[in-house]
């Protein structure tokens, strides 16, 4: 799992998993930055990346080193008190073409 409050400025890529990125605002810690941007009902978390951690090789790769398209998948759900993913509500795909 990544960091709680983002401190190395990192993002574990795998192709076996996901990270859960969450806030909540009962929970005294989150994945995101330490700052947390709240308008209305409208909450926003920031992720600063530096640098990745390629999980299968154990190796990290600045962001500043990447040339290979990046594949991005995010999804929001619904969980259950043993945190079970009980309903996926949204599903978004982002490709990062590196210049």
């Amino acid at each position: 799992a990544e960091n709680a409050f983002n401190p190395d400025e990192e993002m574990i890529i795998s192709d076996e998993g996901w990270a859960y990125w969450y806030y909540d605002p009962n929970e005294e810690s989150y994945r995101f930055d330490k700052t947390i941007y709240k308008e209305g009902d409208i909450v926003t978390g920031t992720k600063t990346i530096r640098q990745f951690y390629d999980y299968a090789s154990g190796k990290e790769i600045q962001v500043k080193d990447v040339t290979a398209p990046l594949y991005l998948f995010f999804f929001s759900a619904s969980q259950d008190k043993s945190h079970n993913l009980t309903k996926e509500l949204r599903r978004f795909k982002l490709k990062i073409n590196w210049k």
